[in-house]
């Protein structure tokens, strides 16, 4: 995650420099997308996210991945992506975060309010775990 809107959270980075160093052997993989409207504060401002987080600010709804694609060569980034519907319908989703197997969060990535539709349709998001 190289935009300065996003982070990986301290969980997570200390899980990698674990399984770097050879002290664990695994570490749960990303298999949830959350989402949520606290992303911006209130005069419509991108609020940094930090590394400390364990939760998004206001989560309203987590994903399951529906896909996942390596865009770049090398391979160092995963692009996780999921699809929206009428579920969070007029929602203003600003803020979204990985979430492993065991549920906690490791990155996130705050934006500018995307809108979903209230007819017809499903929103795609796409978060990319840059290295």
């Amino acid at each position: 995650m190289t935009n300065p809107y996003s982070v990986v959270t301290l969980y997570r980075r200390e899980q990698l420099c674990a399984i770097t160093s050879g002290t664990i052997s695994t570490i749960p993989p990303i298999t949830q997308i959350a989402l949520g409207t606290g992303g911006v504060d209130i005069n419509g401002t991108i609020v940094q996210p930090v590394e400390e987080q364990t939760s998004l600010n206001n989560p309203v709804a987590i994903y399951p991945i529906e896909g996942i694609t390596f865009p770049l060569t090398p391979s160092t980034t995963a692009r996780y992506i999921v699809s929206v519907g009428q579920e969070l319908a007029g929602q203003e989703i600003s803020e979204a975060g990985l979430i492993d197997a065991n549920g906690n969060l490791c990155g996130v990535e705050n934006f500018e309010p995307v809108i979903i539709p209230t007819t017809g349709g499903r929103r795609i998001f796409q978060i990319d775990d840059e290295w």
